[in-house]
């Protein structure tokens, strides 16, 4: 009977410290929450003060997936697969940010490829970017947005260097984690054992990495069930033990079928971290002639030689109807036509026959 309740006590005890025990257990099963992430991401976050990339960029366009803006019956645009390179960097200055690319641009009204500079700037207060390059002879291009934050914010060209040095501030192409929800249970991609976060509204995930701090390493964009970009992130760690960008893939996807209309690979050349970047960098010192739109008050305007912005006739602009571009949807917006570029060319068209018109009129006044 001794034995008996001796043995009933070591039972009771060994079962007492399991259960006590099994909490403990149980939470190394449980997945990451959306607290953990924003624990990791607010302290990567606020380690880096600044920070600098230039990239090369390859582009691979698919036959057939533009458009022109006066097709050619049975018109394929491109005539075949092209390839392009590009040569992009973005800067990065606490609640500022820059960037430039340039390479051969898709041209809707010339169908086929034309070289083209872009650079978009936001200094925390004005967004602004300009378009310029032989594929603009006449004028430069710029638009000014009334909007405080970085026009864009959702372009796949700077999401992986944004979601990785600002991803808790969207108006720099980070995310608002209280519109996300997180996976129940982690997923294995590749070999990385991985958080999927999803915003219902926009369609969005993002596979975190969890052994490394939530590193995005994929986001996928869906529309109507299919996925229509999907964006695939490689790092690497620098010797002060900043994790970086090293490189990325990025696929433009047809919905439905899922077949690749665009494909971008993005190899990093040159990082620096903490190292003070000029004001200058996060502004636009727009070229003489270039034509601005500023959204601020509505207003279309021209640069002068001095630099100074002229503000075109109420009859000019009353050519224009509403200018709207949308950033939110992550496609190729640099690339897009939009209400914006129809405004610009009726500017320009109107601007050239006045041009014309005023030679034609110094001409005859001096045959007299």
């Amino acid at each position: 009977m001794v034995h008996v309740r001796r043995r009933m006590f070591v039972y009771v005890c060994c079962a007492s410290i399991l259960y006590a025990l099994t909490p403990l257990a149980v939470a190394d099963d449980v997945s990451p929450s959306l607290d953990d992430v924003r624990v990791a991401w607010e302290a990567r976050q606020d380690a880096c003060h600044s920070v600098r990339y230039v990239w090369i960029e390859l582009e691979t366009t698919m036959k057939g997936v533009e458009l022109a803006s006066l097709p050619e019956p049975n018109g394929i645009y491109p005539a075949e697969d092209t390839k392009s390179e590009h040569r992009c960097s973005l800067s990065i200055s606490e609640m500022k940010i820059a960037i430039e690319r340039r390479g051969p641009y898709w041209s809707t009204e010339l169908r086929r490829f034309e070289q083209k500079a872009y650079r978009a700037v936001f200094d925390g207060a004005a967004s602004k970017n300009l378009y310029s390059g032989p594929a603009y002879p006449m004028n430069a291009v710029g638009f000014i947005t009334s909007e405080v934050a970085f026009q864009d914010r959702t372009d796949f060209h700077l999401r992986a260097v944004a979601l990785l040095h600002r991803p808790l501030v969207p108006a720099l192409g980070g995310i608002d984690l209280e519109r996300w929800t997180a996976s129940e249970n982690t997923e294995a991609l590749r070999d990385l054992n991985c958080l999927i976060l999803t915003d219902e509204a926009s369609g969005e995930r993002l596979w975190l990495d969890v052994a490394r701090g939530f590193l995005v390493v994929r986001q996928e964009i869906v529309s109507n069930g299919s996925a229509v970009q999907r964006l695939e992130v490689e790092y690497t760690r620098d010797t002060n033990g900043f994790d970086l960008v090293q490189k990325w893939e990025n696929a433009l996807l047809h919905p439905g079928s899922g077949t690749i209309r665009k494909s971008l690979s993005s190899r990093v050349v040159e990082t620096v971290v903490n190292e003070p970047i000029g004001e200058s960098e996060f502004d636009i010192k727009y070229p003489a002639n270039t034509i601005i739109r500023d959204d601020r008050d509505e207003n279309t305007y021209r640069v002068d030689r001095q630099g100074k912005l002229v503000l075109l006739p109420k009859d000019i602009q009353r050519s224009s109807v509403a200018i709207d571009e949308d950033n939110s949807n992550g496609i190729d917006n640099n690339s897009r036509p939009n209400g914006r570029w129809t405004t610009l060319i009726i500017v320009n068209s109107v601007l050239a026959l006045l041009l014309i018109a005023g030679l034609l009129c110094r001409r005859l006044y001096k045959s007299k």
